[in-house]
């Protein structure tokens, strides 16, 4: 098992902003990174029932964090490069996890039409081909 790394004696443990993934996305991701649903980009209200979805923000959140943490506008920019513009459009194109979905809040309800995702299909591979 890995030690917890030791802190300076002038540096204070590090505290995150925001205690859980749907409080970073409730109040900082969708307020901030507002992209116009449109014909290729897709968002779903119910964002919390897409597994992909929450792996690609939960990563993002953690990741923002840290460069938050730093206190360095280069450490935010590289998140941005590095993170934000990399995970963030295959999140919202129009064949990612919200593909199935309309974004349309006027549609049917408050909060658009939610469809789960579905599996990909998969055969049972024969007892030799077996990994």
């Amino acid at each position: 098992m890995t030690e917890p790394a030791e802190l300076e004696p002038d540096e204070e443990p590090f505290e995150p902003l925001y205690d859980n993934l749907t409080d970073w996305v409730e109040h900082h991701f969708v307020q901030t990174y507002a992209w116009k649903p449109g014909s290729s980009t897709r968002w779903c209200a119910s964002w919390w029932d897409h597994p992909e979805a929450i792996i690609r923000l939960n990563v993002l959140w953690q990741l923002w964090e840290g460069a938050r943490a730093e206190n360095d506008p280069a450490e935010m920019g590289a998140w941005i490069r590095d993170w934000l513009d990399r995970l963030l459009p295959p999140m919202l194109s129009d064949s990612g996890p919200f593909a199935r979905c309309n974004t349309d809040i006027t549609a049917q309800s408050n909060n658009g039409t939610h469809t789960p995702p579905a599996a990909l299909p998969v055969l049972e591979p024969p007892a030799e081909k077996r990994p």
